[in-house]
């Protein structure tokens, strides 16, 4: 029977979460309000006038138009239940001071019913159809008080397409089932669709499945003959909330049974759900209702076109997609699952109206049950979820291959399912959040390549690092004729300085004198470089006072201390002072540095100069080239990637420069 719970409000079953997707749910909220006040509105119409929003269109308004006509149909036995402070006579009248609102089940019409209007038979004034909303137990149930050799004894239910009856067999005097339209005459169609559940279900032949016994005709109506199973469906058993952990499992085997078997003669369910698993007095399931069912070939499916077929709350993701192709076997292990999610835990995976529902069982993950009822065990939970994989392929592959892993648990053996690990947990969480994803990787990434080239800097800079103080060890060390030119440039830039025209606190001057000073000498390195790095001048207390390259100033900065300023100042004036290598605080480098004291106006003064050799330049060339391969690497991202570039990348730089610093004499 169909679960017509299930069915949420069509107005609601399509929220839009897009523009394109507000405007179709919008057309067709429109349409059927139009044709609840004008029968002859056309859809095929509105679909033509709007081809370019196929076929979302189509299959929103062929789905809503469905799921309300079987709420309508659904509604009609129980309308009268519905209304407030409503009664009906033994003769079907409405007994109240309150219309009664109704719409048409064919059209949507809605129709006000007076004080003495007959709820057996109401005619539609917008169609002309007419429908009922209570049963006439004097005349319908009279009319179906026999069927063939059959006496109907009690109702059991009513789905959107068949009644089922309970009925004695009077030739074999036993109890049967049988169900017949609830539109009585059928269409070739819809006989077709009706009688399938008999063909298919004939074809099995197990002790966990309702069997067929014949199909029928009594004059112009046909019926199927089946077990009369002596209980109530497993949604009534659900309503007591979650059953016993090893009830359950037991439970779930014998219906994966039953399943397996069906599938072994290509018979696949597609609507399996609590309302369709029979419970007799001793416990045991039976399952029913294959009206939906389909053989792996050779069989066409209720619906050619794509409709979903099937319960939102119990389908399978590919079910719910669209994709009745797809749908195997593995699609009923899946409404397994979900039917033994809810037997653990006492609720479904997934709940809300139709729309989300069915999103939600296309892209989301069912909570762990241990999650709703920590009292689950874990390896039943572990089945559980691999049945409700979302990838088919994930899941068990057979009904059969569940039912033996269920029973290793009910054995206290070891199940072959095992927990999705973290590698996996990760993936998935990486599918799903591909924006999140994108820049962490890219952060990665870039630390790796950082990496590798922070360690391949590192490695020359403590290469080059060491032959840069080997060169200036020995450089200061022996007195070689280039060290006596460099010696002799300082000593005559300190008379410059000592000038009257000089003035020591402006950079300028100092500056200006350099570039005569090398013009004057022809200076210059083989690599084209001037031999000093730079010049500056401190006054008698250690302090900066001009420099040149200006970008190296450092103005108030106090060098008293270092080797250069303090062996200069035990010297005469003019006389050059050679010192230690030390490492420089402004551009990393290791120098050493040629300083000469002076006197202007009875003030002493140093003038320095520091040299760094053509090793220590190469680093600081390859510094420089790895600092731009990130900027613009920077540039080219996102800006929350961009800064997560910058400040791996300047870490990773400090890092390796620190890493790399040399121990010594040049850390002076």
């Amino acid at each position: 029977m169909a679960e017509e719970n299930d069915l949420a409000d069509p107005d609601n079953q399509f929220g839009g979460g897009d523009s394109r997707t507000q405007r179709i749910t919008e057309m067709v909220d429109a349409f059927l309000l139009e044709r609840a006040s004008n029968p002859n509105a056309s859809a095929q119409e509105l679909l033509e006038n709007n081809s370019h929003l196929m076929p979302e269109l189509g299959q929103m308004l062929s789905r809503v138009m469905r799921i309300d006509a079987a709420r309508m149909d659904a509604a009609t036995a129980k309308a009268a239940e519905l209304a407030t402070c409503e009664t009906t006579d033994f003769d079907g009248r409405v007994a109240s001071a309150v219309g009664l609102n109704v719409r048409c089940p064919h059209c949507f019409h809605q129709i006000v019913l007076g004080n003495d209007d007959q709820l057996v038979k109401i005619r539609c004034a917008g169609c002309g159809n007419s429908f009922g909303l209570v049963d006439n137990d004097g005349d319908d149930s009279a009319a179906l008080r026999v069927i063939g050799n059959f006496e109907c004894v009690e109702r059991l239910g009513a789905g959107s397409f068949g009644t089922v009856w309970k009925a004695r067999d009077t030739e074999l005097d036993r109890f049967v089932a049988i169900k017949v339209p609830r539109k009585g005459k059928l269409e070739p169609r819809e006989m077709e669709q009706f009688v399938r559940e008999a063909r298919v279900t004939a074809q099995l032949n197990h002790g966990g499945i309702v069997r067929v016994y014949e199909v029928g005709r009594d004059d112009d109506s046909v019926y199927i003959v089946s077990d009369w199973v002596d209980g109530e469906p497993l949604t009534k058993r659900l309503e007591s909330g979650s059953l016993d952990h090893r009830e359950a499992a037991e439970l779930i085997t014998r219906i994966a049974d039953a399943l397996d078997h069906a599938h072994a003669v290509g018979v696949v369910h597609r609507d399996l759900k609590p309302a369709n698993i029979m419970m007799d007095k001793a416990g045991s399931p039976f399952v029913t209702d294959f009206g939906l069912a389909k053989r792996h070939a050779g069989d066409v499916t209720i619906t050619a076109d794509g409709h979903i077929l099937g319960t939102p709350a119990y389908m399978s993701p590919e079910q719910a997609s669209g994709r009745p192709d797809q749908t195997d076997r593995r699609a009923d292990v899946y409404s397994l699952g979900v039917i033994m999610f809810e037997l653990l835990t006492g609720e479904r995976p997934f709940r809300g109206d139709i729309s989300r529902l069915i999103q939600k069982v296309i892209k989301s993950d069912p909570p762990r049950p241990r999650d709703l009822r920590r009292s689950v065990p874990r390896d039943l939970e572990t089945i559980c979820l691999k049945c409700l994989e979302k990838d088919p392929d994930r899941r068990y592959q057979t009904a059969g291959a569940l039912r033996d892993d269920l029973q290793r648990w009910l054995d206290d053996e070891p199940i072959l399912a095992r927990p999705i690990g973290r590698f996996e947990k990760l993936r998935r969480w990486c599918r799903k959040n591909p924006a999140i994803t994108a820049v962490v990787a890219t952060a990665i990434l870039t630390l790796v390549l950082t990496t590798e080239a922070g360690i391949s800097v590192a490695k020359t800079r403590s290469a080059g690092l060491k032959v840069a103080i080997e060169e200036l060890n020995a450089y200061a060390r022996r007195d070689s004729a280039e060290l006596q030119e460099l010696r002799a440039l300082v000593r005559e830039a300190s008379y410059g300085v000592a000038s009257e025209d000089f003035d020591p606190h402006k950079s300028s001057k100092l500056d200006r004198l350099v570039e005569k000073l090398y013009d004057d000498n022809d200076r210059a390195t083989q690599s084209g470089l001037h031999p000093f790095a730079t010049w500056f001048i401190l006054d008698q207390h250690g302090t900066m006072l001009a420099v040149t390259p200006e970008r190296h100033r450092v103005d108030g900065r106090d060098f008293h201390k270092r080797d250069y300023f303090a062996g200069a100042m035990k010297l005469k004036d003019h006389e050059v002072y050679t010192s230690a290598p030390f490492r420089s605080e402004n551009d990393g480098l290791v120098k050493f540095s040629l300083a000469a004291p002076l006197s202007i106006a009875n003030e002493r003064y140093v003038l320095a100069a520091s040299v760094a050799t053509d090793s220590t330049r190469a680093i600081q060339r390859e510094e420089r080239l790895m600092r731009v391969m990130f900027r613009w690497t920077a540039v080219a991202l996102t800006p929350s990637v961009a800064l997560v570039t910058w400040l791996v990348s300047h870490g990773a730089l400090a890092f390796f420069r620190r890493a790399s610093e040399p121990q010594g004499e040049a850390s002076q």
